[in-house]
């Protein structure tokens, strides 16, 4: 692996590492009305956290009760959706607060006054933006009007296999072999249940196998290309993990042909492969996804030569 790839995976490792902190915080499993079940670690009783929603505090919960990694918070302020992440909100000064009880007859009456000023303080910040314009309790992701819905970058798995018919009395022989690929992906949303997924990237097709050529054949083939995949989506955006199937067409050109000997290079140029697959697209959080796919790629044949890839495909999403 050469350093430009070790350098890749070191970016991916890094933005996968971000992904799932966020991912295994402290989220909201369900809510009703006023009370809100948490899920997480290291909670407080007592304590308020913000109701983090698509990267923005959308509401205040404070804790009631603790049982393992569950609790019982209350709804303060604004509002809460299944899957929502909490972040701690750290409380007012005791002395501010001893400050404001002495000006009241009633020390209950004025800690609930405390908190619910400091409340206001906090989350009035954010102004008309502190109200979602969609909320979800379901686990899926929130409704949206926006018709481009992700980007992300894949690590492809390739196996290639070629099958190659050598000029007598050679006779024919099969050459196969593996390689790893990059992806950028952008995702949208053409109507309820037809996905587009455009993808850009690296075809590495590698291969080698058979007695036929000096030294043994082989095909070192850097392709760099890009596809769209039309997707069938089942069931609806509400699912946490939304299967599909669908197909695609590719435009791929040559960078280099490296050691190939199997075939004549002059031969090799840009070239249209069709293919088809299915996978799923996992909900890490409303921010985060995983896109998983598996897809079988078919050269174009001709007389002397047919090739295909079966591709693994596995990366991290962002949604716009």
């Amino acid at each position: 692996m050469n350093v430009s790839s070790k350098f890749i995976l070191a970016l991916i490792f890094v933005f996968f590492f971000n992904a799932f902190s966020d991912a295994f915080a402290a989220q909201v499993a369900a809510v009703k009305g006023k009370q809100v079940l948490i899920i997480g670690d290291n909670l407080e009783k007592g304590s308020l956290y913000f109701v983090v929603i698509a990267g923005k505090k959308k509401g205040i919960v404070k804790v009631l009760n603790i049982k393992g990694r569950k609790a019982l918070a209350n709804l303060l302020k604004g509002t809460a959706a299944k899957g929502a992440t909490l972040v701690f909100r750290p409380s007012k000064s005791k002395a501010s607060s001893q400050a404001g009880s002495t000006k009241s007859t009633s020390p209950e009456s004025s800690t609930q006054k405390s908190t619910n000023e400091s409340t206001q303080e906090d989350y009035g910040a954010y102004g008309d933006d502190s109200k979602p314009k969609y909320s979800n309790e379901s686990g899926g992701y929130k409704a949206s009007n926006k018709k481009m819905r992700g980007v992300g970058l894949m690590l492809a798995y390739q196996m290639n296999k070629a099958d190659i018919d050598f000029a007598s009395p050679a006779g024919s022989g099969s050459l196969s072999g593996t390689g790893i690929g990059f992806k950028l992906l952008g995702d949208y949303e053409f109507t309820k249940t037809i996905h587009l997924r455009g993808e850009f990237g690296t075809v590495p097709f590698n291969a080698e196998g058979g007695n036929q050529c000096a030294g043994g054949c082989k095909m070192a083939i850097n392709y760099l290309g890009g596809t769209l995949w039309a997707r069938y989506m089942f069931g609806d955006s509400s699912q946490k993990t939304r299967f599909w199937g669908g197909a695609n067409a590719s435009l791929i050109f040559p960078l280099g042909t490296g050691n190939t000997n199997a075939v004549n290079v002059d031969d090799v140029g840009s070239t249209l492969i069709f293919g088809f697959g299915g996978g799923f697209d996992y909900k890490i959080n409303d921010k985060y996804y995983i896109p998983f796919s598996v897809e079988y790629t078919l050269f174009p044949p001709n007389d002397a030569v047919s090739a295909s890839i079966i591709q693994v495909k596995a990366g991290l999403g962002m949604r716009l």
